[in-house]
């Protein structure tokens, strides 16, 4: 049998076959890449809170940018590499509205009078 292959039995239902999905090369990098971002950033502030309170100078603040730039960038790419639509970008189908099968100048055959009209014979002929 093959190795990805195996053969699972699952409770009170039939035996499923299961094998496991391969991760892509770049979505594993992109978590790596996101999970020293993390760390960076975590370190720098360790580095930065030594004292109890937080001092942050202009190139550390600096830093802290690109690391969340960079954090936010191996988010998307893990989204793209997912198949993960934008939020808000997937919508629900509505359904088309059906169209009338209409020809144009024919009346229907037979037409059921208004109670209290006349017939119109009887209109057209009212000497008779």
């Amino acid at each position: 049998m093959n190795a990805f292959l195996s053969l699972f039995v699952v409770p009170t239902s039939c035996p499923v076959l299961c094998w496991p999905m391969r991760i892509s090369k770049g979505l594993k990098q992109a978590y790596d890449l996101q999970d020293f971002t993390y760390a960076a950033a975590v370190a720098l502030r360790d580095q930065l809170g030594g004292t109890g309170k937080l001092v942050v100078k202009r190139e550390d603040a600096s830093a802290i940018g690109s690391l969340v730039k960079a954090w936010e960038s191996c988010q998307e790419r893990i989204r793209i590499h997912r198949n993960k639509p934008l939020p808000g970008v997937r919508r629900q189908e509505t359904p088309k509205p059906r169209k009338k099968l209409t020809t144009p100048g024919v009346r229907p055959v037979c037409s059921a009078p208004s109670p209290g009209s006349e017939p119109e014979e009887a209109k057209a002929n009212p000497a008779e």
